[in-house]
């Protein structure tokens, strides 16, 4: 494969001096077809090391960071990060690497700086010991390199100890060691390479928590915007935290992201079953000093038995976890995601914004119709990286809308007639339609979806009179009576049997004898759907699932609906 080893670590046209430069820490520099295999922390890595111009990619634009690389690639990407390798006399350095080898010049300058010094074998002397350059890189292999070139402080060798020990205790140290913690001789991949490498750089250049940062979508993912005292003084103190603290700072690799976009928080349903809308949104500020966050925390105001548990988002819809009720706490309606093993750092005076959407349990698991939910507080645990303190951090934030869970619900209403049309005078005249269109919830159970009453408001001019309305849906043979007062015609009391809209929409057109004043002149009708009304104030729309009655509109803004206008 000569044609991979020269384009992947291709030292590129320059070389980067090591803590001379401000490195933009994002995903955005990926020119690579398979960009989208990438998790968040490789992509960040890949980024950094393509911006360098260490790495290029394959011929075929691809990077693929599952395979697995070996020690000539690995040894010549490493001195891709030195800004002035030594001169060597000879590229021979090793008895099994040859001089006009792509890599020759790479691996005797590594050697040359004390970086590499072969595979030992019993009774060869070291001038004889074998470099073997296609071998896997293995982890320690790469750690012993790493730590060596960044001159991370190492441990004194203790009696008894495997060779690797001192460099793996360095990096742990550090924390800048690969989270996911792999055994010793795990065969590298290219996306750990990559995400291991730039962990030293980060490190070096006192930049190791704009890096974290960066992986976990902090503020604005693109922000280079930390000072580099803060970066300093944050990272040197990062590093100098015990092991069972630094061990748990990690970069959080996303399992998934959420698939809605639609993060709006609003009054809504919560269909029974599924997972909800957004309940909230938290942005939590750290101001005092850089903070690993322990867990996420999500209060309601009230229990809620249909709620089964809570899926945490970050800002950009990284998938966090799933948050579950506190036992510890009385009333059952606080919910805690564990996540200091994600290792996510607020930088000093950083920000980090989360949101939260809560898991239904179906009818046939104890979901409830009509439960209202609302969140009282969001906040997160976590540990001062400074002081080693534990405390918590609430938003500011004292208000969060109103939810309501239900086994069906109105997904919208909408003009189901022209926009415009001619208005002429007579009994039983077209005044305006309208469709409605609905949801149930999965394994719903006697779902029986259908309008009970509403509401429309008659905008009429130009000596436009309104009498004796009634209300029709289609395929039905019979209307019902409704009755009007002032502007308003109120059609309630409907038969289940004609206002359904359980299994398709459905759609329904309003009728009144018209009289229009015989000098009138621009004269004009038009039905109106105004109030969507919440889970407390009663709109102009009610209806039920057939277990509850919910008297308000979801999702929907004012006016809910406009008809045609007629002129």
């Amino acid at each position: 494969m000569p044609s991979f080893r020269h384009s992947i670590i291709g030292l590129g046209l320059f070389l980067i001096p090591l803590g001379m430069i401000a490195r933009e820490y994002n995903a955005q520099t990926l020119p690579y077809v398979d960009a989208s295999d990438m998790d968040r922390s490789t992509a960040v890595a890949v980024s950094v090391l393509t911006d360098a111009g260490i790495v290029e990619g394959n011929p075929d634009r691809t990077f693929r960071p599952g395979t697995k690389l070996n020690r000539a690639e690995f040894v010549k990407i490493i001195m891709g990060t030195v800004p002035n390798p030594p001169d060597v006399a000879s590229l021979r350095c090793f008895p099994d690497i040859a001089a006009d080898a792509w890599y020759a010049p790479s691996v005797c300058q590594a050697r040359a700086m004390g970086l590499v010094s072969g595979n030992a074998q019993m009774g060869v002397p070291p001038a004889q010991w074998l470099f073997v350059p296609t071998r896997d890189v293995n982890y320690v292999e790469a750690l012993k390199i790493l730590v060596l070139l960044y001159h991370v402080p190492t441990p004194t060798p203790e009696t008894g100890q495997e060779w690797y020990a001192p460099y793996l205790a360095a990096a742990i140290d550090a924390g800048i060691d690969l989270p996911e913690a792999p055994t010793p001789d795990h065969k590298l991949t290219r996306g750990q390479m990559a995400r291991l490498v730039v962990r030293f750089m980060a490190w070096s250049e006192n930049e190791f928590d704009k890096l974290i940062a960066a992986e976990a979508r902090v503020n604005d993912p693109t922000s280079t915007s930390s000072s580099s005292a803060n970066s300093s003084a944050q990272s040197t103190s990062m590093s100098s935290r015990s092991n069972s603290q630094t061990s748990s700072v990690s970069s959080f690799i996303p399992s998934r992201y959420d698939t809605d976009e639609d993060r709006t928080v609003r009054n809504n349903i919560m269909l029974l079953g599924l997972e909800s809308p957004v309940l909230g949104i938290a942005n939590i500020r750290s101001s005092t000093q850089p903070a690993l966050i322990k867990s996420f925390i999500v209060r309601l105001t009230q229990t809620v038995l249909s709620m089964e548990s809570m899926n945490i988002y970050a800002a950009d819809g990284a998938f966090l976890g799933t948050a579950f009720l506190d036992g510890t706490q009385p009333g059952n309606r606080q919910y805690v995601l564990p996540a200091e093993k994600l290792g996510l750092v607020i930088p000093n005076d950083g920000e980090f914004e989360f949101y939260a959407r809560g898991n239904l349990k179906s009818q046939s698991s104890g979901g409830q119709s009509g439960e209202v939910a609302q969140i009282d507080r969001m906040g997160i645990a976590y540990v001062g990286v400074w002081n080693s303190q534990e405390s918590t951090e609430y938003t500011d934030d004292t208000f969060y809308s109103l939810f309501e869970t239900a086994a069906g619900t109105i997904t919208d209403i909408v003009n189901a007639g022209a926009e415009n049309g001619a208005l002429i005078s007579g009994p039983q005249v077209r005044i305006g339609s309208f469709k409605v269109s609905g949801r149930r919830a999965p394994q719903a159970q006697n779902l029986d979806l259908y309008l009970k009453s509403i509401d429309f408001t008659v905008n009429a001019a130009g000596g436009v009179t309104v009498t004796n309305p009634t209300l029709g849906f289609e395929s039905a043979g019979t209307r019902h009576d409704c009755n009007i007062s002032g502007s308003v015609i109120t059609c309630s009391n409907l038969d289940s049997g004609l206002s359904t809209f359980e299994t398709s929409d459905r759609t329904m057109t309003v009728y009144a004898d018209v009289t229009i004043t015989s000098n009138a002149s621009n004269f004009g009708l038009q039905l109106t759907i105004n109030e969507p009304g919440t889970p407390l104030q009663s709109g102009d729309v009610q209806w039920t699932d057939g277990t509850s009655n919910f008297q308000w509109v979801p999702t929907a803004d004012w006016p809910v609906a406009e008809g045609t206008i007629y002129d």
